[in-house]
Protein backbone atom coordinates (compact mmCIF):
# COMPACT_ATOMS: atom_id res chain seq x y z
CA UNK A 1 0.00 0.00 0.00
CA UNK A 2 1.33 3.63 -0.78
CA UNK A 3 -0.30 4.89 2.21
CA UNK A 4 1.05 4.54 5.59
CA UNK A 5 -1.80 3.94 7.94
CA UNK A 6 0.19 5.25 10.84
CA UNK A 7 0.20 8.66 9.88
CA UNK A 8 -3.99 8.50 9.31
CA UNK A 9 -5.73 10.47 12.11
CA UNK A 10 -7.08 8.20 14.77
CA UNK A 11 -10.25 8.80 13.28
CA UNK A 12 -9.77 7.57 9.78
CA UNK A 13 -7.86 4.30 11.24
CA UNK A 14 -10.72 3.88 13.92
CA UNK A 15 -13.15 4.07 10.42
CA UNK A 16 -11.14 1.34 8.83
CA UNK A 17 -11.32 -1.02 11.82
CA UNK A 18 -14.87 -0.16 12.23
CA UNK A 19 -15.43 -1.60 8.41
CA UNK A 20 -13.57 -4.48 9.06
CA UNK A 21 -10.62 -3.05 6.63
CA UNK A 22 -7.66 -3.25 9.34
CA UNK A 23 -7.31 -5.54 12.09
CA UNK A 24 -8.41 -4.51 15.84
CA UNK A 25 -4.85 -5.10 17.03
CA UNK A 26 -2.68 -3.58 14.34
CA UNK A 27 -2.62 -1.52 11.20
CA UNK A 28 -2.74 -5.03 9.21
CA UNK A 29 -5.09 -4.79 6.18
CA UNK A 30 -7.95 -7.71 6.22
CA UNK A 31 -9.88 -9.49 3.06
CA UNK A 32 -13.65 -8.88 3.73
CA UNK A 33 -14.20 -12.81 2.95
CA UNK A 34 -17.79 -12.77 3.89
CA UNK A 35 -18.75 -9.86 2.03
CA UNK A 36 -16.88 -10.93 -0.84
CA UNK A 37 -18.93 -14.36 -0.70
CA UNK A 38 -22.16 -12.42 -0.33
CA UNK A 39 -21.09 -10.53 -3.51
CA UNK A 40 -20.39 -13.47 -5.35
CA UNK A 41 -23.07 -15.96 -4.31
CA UNK A 42 -25.82 -13.60 -6.36
CA UNK A 43 -24.53 -15.15 -9.07
CA UNK A 44 -26.60 -18.52 -8.50
CA UNK A 45 -28.58 -17.63 -5.59
CA UNK A 46 -32.18 -18.64 -5.64
CA UNK A 47 -33.18 -15.82 -3.14
CA UNK A 48 -31.21 -12.70 -4.38
CA UNK A 49 -31.74 -11.69 -8.61
CA UNK A 50 -28.85 -10.02 -10.42
CA UNK A 51 -29.55 -6.16 -11.28
CA UNK A 52 -31.29 -5.52 -14.86
CA UNK A 53 -27.86 -4.45 -15.83
CA UNK A 54 -26.94 -7.84 -15.93
CA UNK A 55 -28.55 -8.46 -18.95
CA UNK A 56 -25.56 -6.87 -21.21
CA UNK A 57 -24.11 -10.35 -19.79
CA UNK A 58 -26.60 -12.93 -21.25
CA UNK A 59 -23.86 -13.88 -23.76
CA UNK A 60 -21.42 -14.47 -21.02
CA UNK A 61 -23.55 -17.08 -18.55
CA UNK A 62 -20.36 -19.31 -18.31
CA UNK A 63 -17.64 -16.44 -17.36
CA UNK A 64 -20.36 -14.84 -14.93
CA UNK A 65 -20.26 -18.64 -12.99
CA UNK A 66 -16.73 -19.47 -13.32
CA UNK A 67 -15.33 -15.63 -11.93
CA UNK A 68 -17.34 -16.41 -9.06
CA UNK A 69 -16.75 -20.13 -8.56
CA UNK A 70 -13.32 -19.69 -8.75
CA UNK A 71 -13.20 -16.87 -6.14
CA UNK A 72 -15.05 -18.64 -3.38
CA UNK A 73 -12.66 -21.49 -4.31
CA UNK A 74 -9.56 -19.36 -3.83
CA UNK A 75 -11.56 -17.77 -0.66
CA UNK A 76 -12.18 -21.53 0.70
CA UNK A 77 -15.63 -20.95 0.77
CA UNK A 78 -18.08 -24.33 0.20
CA UNK A 79 -20.93 -23.99 -1.61
CA UNK A 80 -23.62 -25.55 -0.78
CA UNK A 81 -24.76 -29.18 -2.42
CA UNK A 82 -27.85 -27.82 -4.36
CA UNK A 83 -26.19 -24.41 -5.56
CA UNK A 84 -23.20 -27.00 -7.22
CA UNK A 85 -26.23 -28.88 -8.44
CA UNK A 86 -27.68 -25.53 -10.17
CA UNK A 87 -24.26 -24.29 -11.35
CA UNK A 88 -23.59 -27.86 -13.21
CA UNK A 89 -27.70 -27.92 -15.18
CA UNK A 90 -26.87 -24.54 -16.20
CA UNK A 91 -23.41 -24.87 -17.67
CA UNK A 92 -24.89 -28.44 -19.10
CA UNK A 93 -27.29 -26.39 -20.84
CA UNK A 94 -24.78 -24.07 -22.49
CA UNK A 95 -23.21 -26.74 -24.62
CA UNK A 96 -24.23 -26.72 -27.97
CA UNK A 97 -23.93 -29.78 -30.72
CA UNK A 98 -22.52 -28.55 -34.12
CA UNK A 99 -23.08 -31.65 -35.56
CA UNK A 100 -23.87 -35.09 -33.98
CA UNK A 101 -20.34 -36.05 -33.37
CA UNK A 102 -18.83 -32.55 -32.50
CA UNK A 103 -19.59 -29.43 -30.49
CA UNK A 104 -18.77 -27.11 -27.40
CA UNK A 105 -20.03 -24.61 -24.88
CA UNK A 106 -21.55 -20.95 -26.04
CA UNK A 107 -22.36 -18.13 -23.53
CA UNK A 108 -26.15 -19.30 -22.99
CA UNK A 109 -28.70 -21.60 -24.16
CA UNK A 110 -28.78 -22.58 -27.49
CA UNK A 111 -26.00 -20.07 -28.82
CA UNK A 112 -22.94 -21.03 -30.69
CA UNK A 113 -20.26 -22.53 -29.16
CA UNK A 114 -17.46 -19.46 -28.55
CA UNK A 115 -13.04 -20.92 -27.27
CA UNK A 116 -13.90 -18.62 -24.27
CA UNK A 117 -16.88 -19.32 -22.83
CA UNK A 118 -16.17 -23.13 -23.77
CA UNK A 119 -12.94 -22.00 -21.48
CA UNK A 120 -14.91 -20.53 -18.72
CA UNK A 121 -17.18 -23.59 -18.57
CA UNK A 122 -15.04 -26.26 -18.89
CA UNK A 123 -12.81 -24.80 -15.68
CA UNK A 124 -16.21 -24.86 -13.93
CA UNK A 125 -16.43 -27.52 -14.31
CA UNK A 126 -13.07 -28.88 -13.29
CA UNK A 127 -13.93 -26.99 -9.68
CA UNK A 128 -16.78 -28.98 -9.40
CA UNK A 129 -15.13 -31.98 -10.45
CA UNK A 130 -12.66 -31.39 -7.40
CA UNK A 131 -14.81 -31.99 -4.42
CA UNK A 132 -15.15 -34.85 -2.88
CA UNK A 133 -16.53 -38.24 -4.89
CA UNK A 134 -19.29 -39.01 -2.65
CA UNK A 135 -20.87 -35.92 -3.99
CA UNK A 136 -23.46 -36.35 -6.39
CA UNK A 137 -22.61 -33.03 -8.32
CA UNK A 138 -18.60 -33.77 -8.46
CA UNK A 139 -19.31 -37.13 -9.53
CA UNK A 140 -21.68 -35.73 -12.69
CA UNK A 141 -19.34 -33.16 -13.08
CA UNK A 142 -16.51 -35.44 -13.67
CA UNK A 143 -18.56 -37.87 -15.83
CA UNK A 144 -19.67 -34.79 -17.85
CA UNK A 145 -16.19 -33.85 -18.63
CA UNK A 146 -15.59 -37.66 -19.90
CA UNK A 147 -18.32 -37.16 -21.93
CA UNK A 148 -17.68 -34.64 -23.83
CA UNK A 149 -13.90 -34.94 -24.36
CA UNK A 150 -14.13 -36.03 -28.15
CA UNK A 151 -16.67 -33.94 -28.97
CA UNK A 152 -15.37 -30.93 -27.96
CA UNK A 153 -11.82 -32.07 -29.49
CA UNK A 154 -13.19 -32.36 -32.91
CA UNK A 155 -14.80 -29.13 -32.42
CA UNK A 156 -11.58 -27.53 -31.42
CA UNK A 157 -9.31 -28.68 -34.33
CA UNK A 158 -12.35 -26.88 -37.33
CA UNK A 159 -11.06 -23.59 -35.42
CA UNK A 160 -7.35 -23.78 -36.62
CA UNK A 161 -6.89 -21.37 -39.19
CA UNK A 162 -3.03 -21.48 -41.44
CA UNK A 163 -4.62 -19.87 -44.56
CA UNK A 164 -5.03 -16.44 -42.94
CA UNK A 165 -1.26 -15.87 -41.15
CA UNK A 166 1.91 -15.67 -42.43
CA UNK A 167 3.49 -17.87 -39.71
CA UNK A 168 2.33 -21.07 -37.71
CA UNK A 169 -1.59 -21.67 -37.34
CA UNK A 170 -3.91 -19.46 -35.37
CA UNK A 171 -7.12 -20.53 -33.54
CA UNK A 172 -10.55 -18.81 -33.96
CA UNK A 173 -12.23 -17.62 -30.88
CA UNK A 174 -15.55 -19.34 -33.49
CA UNK A 175 -16.00 -20.14 -36.65
CA UNK A 176 -15.46 -17.20 -38.88
CA UNK A 177 -14.59 -15.02 -35.90
CA UNK A 178 -11.23 -13.36 -34.86
CA UNK A 179 -7.71 -14.98 -34.33
CA UNK A 180 -5.69 -13.34 -31.63
CA UNK A 181 -2.94 -15.22 -28.96
CA UNK A 182 -6.57 -15.28 -26.24
CA UNK A 183 -7.95 -18.15 -28.35
CA UNK A 184 -5.29 -20.00 -28.33
CA UNK A 185 -4.75 -19.33 -24.98
CA UNK A 186 -8.68 -20.42 -23.97
CA UNK A 187 -8.20 -23.53 -26.63
CA UNK A 188 -5.02 -25.29 -25.19
CA UNK A 189 -5.69 -24.68 -21.36
CA UNK A 190 -9.04 -26.88 -22.17
CA UNK A 191 -6.77 -29.37 -23.94
CA UNK A 192 -4.77 -29.35 -21.30
CA UNK A 193 -6.58 -29.69 -18.74
CA UNK A 194 -8.78 -32.76 -20.15
CA UNK A 195 -5.54 -34.94 -21.74
CA UNK A 196 -6.36 -33.65 -25.33
CA UNK A 197 -2.80 -31.83 -26.63
CA UNK A 198 -2.55 -34.36 -29.49
CA UNK A 199 -0.32 -32.69 -33.06
CA UNK A 200 -3.43 -32.28 -34.81
CA UNK A 201 -4.75 -29.65 -32.48
CA UNK A 202 -1.39 -28.05 -31.55
CA UNK A 203 0.75 -28.20 -34.41
CA UNK A 204 1.94 -24.53 -35.35
CA UNK A 205 0.56 -22.92 -32.36
CA UNK A 206 4.12 -22.03 -30.92
CA UNK A 207 5.11 -20.17 -34.46
CA UNK A 208 1.87 -17.95 -34.28
CA UNK A 209 2.32 -16.79 -30.63
CA UNK A 210 6.42 -16.38 -31.08
CA UNK A 211 5.50 -14.12 -33.87
CA UNK A 212 3.43 -12.07 -31.89
CA UNK A 213 5.91 -10.50 -29.49
CA UNK A 214 6.78 -7.59 -29.86
CA UNK A 215 10.31 -5.09 -30.13
CA UNK A 216 9.81 -4.44 -26.58
CA UNK A 217 9.62 -8.34 -25.16
CA UNK A 218 5.69 -8.42 -24.57
CA UNK A 219 2.88 -9.74 -26.81
CA UNK A 220 0.45 -8.60 -28.74
CA UNK A 221 -2.66 -9.96 -29.45
CA UNK A 222 -1.90 -10.93 -32.79
CA UNK A 223 1.53 -10.19 -35.19
CA UNK A 224 2.33 -6.24 -35.18
CA UNK A 225 -0.19 -5.55 -32.13
CA UNK A 226 0.98 -3.39 -29.30
CA UNK A 227 2.36 -5.35 -26.31
CA UNK A 228 -0.48 -5.68 -23.79
CA UNK A 229 -0.61 -7.36 -20.21
CA UNK A 230 -3.81 -9.70 -20.81
CA UNK A 231 -2.44 -10.70 -24.55
CA UNK A 232 0.83 -11.02 -22.89
CA UNK A 233 -0.28 -13.90 -20.21
CA UNK A 234 -2.24 -15.23 -23.01
CA UNK A 235 0.78 -15.97 -24.79
CA UNK A 236 2.84 -16.62 -22.20
CA UNK A 237 0.59 -18.98 -20.55
CA UNK A 238 -0.24 -21.25 -23.70
CA UNK A 239 3.55 -21.46 -24.91
CA UNK A 240 4.59 -22.45 -20.98
CA UNK A 241 2.02 -25.24 -21.87
CA UNK A 242 3.14 -25.88 -25.37
CA UNK A 243 6.93 -26.54 -23.71
CA UNK A 244 7.65 -23.77 -26.10
CA UNK A 245 8.28 -20.81 -23.77
CA UNK A 246 12.04 -20.78 -23.93
CA UNK A 247 11.89 -20.39 -28.23
CA UNK A 248 10.47 -16.56 -27.42
CA UNK A 249 12.79 -14.25 -26.54
CA UNK A 250 12.72 -14.67 -22.74
CA UNK A 251 14.67 -11.90 -21.44
CA UNK A 252 12.94 -9.85 -23.63
CA UNK A 253 9.98 -10.62 -22.27
CA UNK A 254 11.21 -10.60 -18.58
CA UNK A 255 12.76 -7.02 -18.81
CA UNK A 256 8.67 -6.17 -20.01
CA UNK A 257 7.34 -7.58 -17.45
CA UNK A 258 9.78 -6.24 -14.84
CA UNK A 259 8.98 -2.64 -16.06
CA UNK A 260 5.46 -2.89 -15.75
CA UNK A 261 4.96 -2.68 -11.74
CA UNK A 262 5.24 0.85 -11.19
CA UNK A 263 7.30 1.81 -8.17
CA UNK A 264 5.07 3.72 -6.50
CA UNK A 265 1.76 2.71 -6.51
CA UNK A 266 2.92 -1.07 -6.03
CA UNK A 267 0.56 -2.41 -9.26
CA UNK A 268 0.72 -3.08 -12.85
CA UNK A 269 0.63 -1.13 -15.70
CA UNK A 270 -1.27 -2.99 -19.13
CA UNK A 271 1.01 -1.25 -21.28
CA UNK A 272 3.85 0.78 -21.75
CA UNK A 273 3.21 5.00 -20.38
CA UNK A 274 -0.11 3.54 -19.13
CA UNK A 275 -1.40 3.91 -15.53
CA UNK A 276 -2.23 0.81 -13.17
CA UNK A 277 -5.51 -1.03 -12.82
CA UNK A 278 -5.92 -3.56 -10.63
CA UNK A 279 -6.88 -6.61 -13.56
CA UNK A 280 -3.31 -6.14 -14.71
CA UNK A 281 -2.18 -7.66 -10.77
CA UNK A 282 -3.69 -10.58 -12.56
CA UNK A 283 -2.66 -10.32 -16.13
CA UNK A 284 0.99 -9.40 -15.61
CA UNK A 285 1.68 -10.96 -11.99
CA UNK A 286 0.65 -14.44 -13.53
CA UNK A 287 2.86 -14.06 -16.31
CA UNK A 288 5.66 -13.01 -14.11
CA UNK A 289 5.22 -16.43 -12.16
CA UNK A 290 4.91 -18.19 -15.29
CA UNK A 291 8.39 -16.83 -16.43
CA UNK A 292 9.93 -17.09 -13.28
CA UNK A 293 9.22 -20.91 -13.57
CA UNK A 294 10.30 -21.03 -17.06
CA UNK A 295 13.97 -19.46 -15.71
CA UNK A 296 13.83 -22.22 -12.91
CA UNK A 297 13.34 -24.72 -15.30
CA UNK A 298 16.33 -23.62 -17.41
CA UNK A 299 18.34 -23.13 -14.43
CA UNK A 300 18.09 -26.70 -13.55
CA UNK A 301 18.35 -27.78 -17.07
CA UNK A 302 21.61 -26.59 -16.94
CA UNK A 303 22.82 -28.02 -13.38
CA UNK A 304 21.66 -31.21 -14.85
CA UNK A 305 23.86 -30.79 -17.60
CA UNK A 306 26.44 -29.57 -15.85
CA UNK A 307 26.64 -32.54 -13.33
CA UNK A 308 26.43 -35.24 -16.21
CA UNK A 309 29.49 -33.19 -17.83
CA UNK A 310 31.41 -33.10 -14.80
CA UNK A 311 32.54 -35.29 -10.99
CA UNK A 312 29.34 -34.05 -9.27
CA UNK A 313 27.75 -37.38 -10.58
CA UNK A 314 27.14 -39.91 -7.17
CA UNK A 315 28.54 -43.47 -9.06
CA UNK A 316 25.74 -44.87 -7.23
CA UNK A 317 22.80 -43.07 -9.43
Amino acid sequence: FFVDFSSLPVSQREHLRECGLLDEDSLDVRLLVEKHVGYLQQTWSSERNLKMSFVSLDASRPWMLYWALHACDLLNHTLPDEDCQRILNTLQACWTNITETMGGFGGGISQMPHAATTYAAVLSLCILASHSQEKEFAKEALQYLKQIREPLFRWMVTLREEKAVKTGVAIRMHHDGEMDVRASYCVVTVAKLLGLQKPELTNGLADYLISCQTYEGGFGGEPWAEAHGGYAFCATACLFMLNQLQNSNLPALTQWLTARQMSYEGGFSGRSNKLVDGCYSFWQGGAVAIVSAAHANIESNHESHRMKDGADIDPWL
